[in-house]
């Protein structure tokens, strides 16, 4: 029995202020936030929805740029509704404002994900990170999920710095989709995000 995928939310046409204190790093290349946008326990929810993906060994790289021995779980494949509920709780009444405090103001193109995900660096494989690419969208939303790891992070190349939330678990990085960036080496154990892609119609 496969419960009702819900999709997740468009913004719509009651914006929400931006609660959310935020500051921008790395000389301006990402915001993170300086407070965390999900709590301890709404990113084990998060968590256990993709590992429960995990266990069923049913997921594949959609990603030309993804090493093999990362593992990744989509949003739009989660079977747990209170998983999908909570990241769209987060999505109007934090995430789609902070974009719109710090990145785009144009209140007549509403903003949507396009793609979410959860990906999973393991360090006890060979390779724990991604190489450089863009994100396709407007901004790119990274969530600490857990804090069990070493290293890690986003590496972006104009600046030559590898960045993370400072705050730990639940906070977010987020910087412009456009620029090109690397997923930093996990040195060890394992770091789980949530990746939100999104984009405005």
């Amino acid at each position: 029995n496969t419960a009702k995928k819900a999709p997740l939310v468009i913004e719509d046409d009651h914006l929400f202020p931006c609660s959310v204190k935020h500051s921008w790093i790395g000389n301006g290349v990402a915001i993170q936030s300086d407070e965390p946008i999900f709590s301890t326990r709404d990113t084990n929810t998060i968590r256990a929805a993709a590992q429960e993906i995990w266990k069923r060994n049913t997921t594949s790289s959609r990603f030309t740029y993804q090493y093999e021995t990362n593992s990744e779980a989509h949003v739009s494949d989660f079977r747990s509704e209170t998983a999908v509920a909570t990241i769209n709780e987060a999505l109007v009444s934090k995430v789609y404002p902070l974009i719109r405090s710090a990145f785009w103001n144009e209140t007549s193109s509403p903003l949507f994900v396009y793609d979410a995900l959860v990906i999973r660096y393991n360090a006890t494989s060979s390779i724990a990170g991604q190489p450089f690419h863009r994100d396709l969208g407007l901004v790119s939303v990274n969530v600490m999920l857990n804090d069990n790891f070493a290293g890690g992070g986003t590496f972006f190349e104009n600046a030559q710095v590898s960045l993370k939330p400072a705050g730990g678990i639940g906070h977010c990085l987020a910087h412009w989709a456009w620029q090109r960036h690397a997923g930093a080496g996990t040195q060890s154990g394992i770091r789980d995000i949530l990746v939100l892609f999104v984009s405005a119609k």
